[in-house]
């Protein structure tokens, strides 16, 4: 039985190092915090990565600040923008109001597609207009297809959409 557990041990140093021979013996808990770190710590390489942040020789709090500090521009460019002054208010602030605006857009949308508001949240609302705006766009589509002589039966907005690209190129 000694053996047996020896040599189990001895495999798992040879096949996993010393990382495999704690896993095997380690409680979940402490497998999931160990796998939660590491993936924050993945995820936060990620993002500097996407952002165009060099990581090479740099601490994850100075990358964690490079990150926020680039949140904070795009932040800032996007209320400019949409013409919102952030001058003198936090992040906080700005990003209220640019939930505001979008808010406002919302109503508008769903009022142009003649959408009730009552008792619902942005989320359903959002889906609804969007969905309203996919059956108007569908409509449009098969309007200029059928004046171009385009079989709309049976097709999807995608197709049709498809097919009259290739009809613009063409001519």
């Amino acid at each position: 039985m000694k053996k047996m557990i020896a040599a189990a041990l001895t495999g798992m140093l040879i096949m996993g190092g010393a990382t495999g021979v704690s896993k095997a013996f380690a409680n979940e808990d402490a497998m999931k915090s160990q796998t939660a770190v590491h993936n924050h710590h993945d995820h936060l390489f990620r993002m500097a990565e996407h952002f165009g942040i060099k990581t090479e020789g740099k601490t994850e709090d100075q990358i964690r600040k490079e990150l926020q500090a680039k949140k904070h521009d795009m932040l800032i460019h996007i209320a400019q923008k949409q013409g919102i002054d952030t001058k003198g208010k936090t992040d906080e602030q700005i990003h209220k109001e640019l939930l505001g605006k979008r808010h406002e857009r919302l109503l508008e949308k769903a009022k142009r597609f003649g959408i009730s508001v009552e008792g619902k949240n942005d989320f359903e609302l959002q889906k609804e207009v969007r969905e309203a705006w996919k059956k108007e766009h569908e409509q449009v589509l098969k309007g200029l297809a059928k004046k171009l002589g385009i079989q709309t039966e049976g097709k999807t907005r995608e197709q049709i959409w498809n097919e009259l690209k290739k009809a613009a190129e063409t001519k």
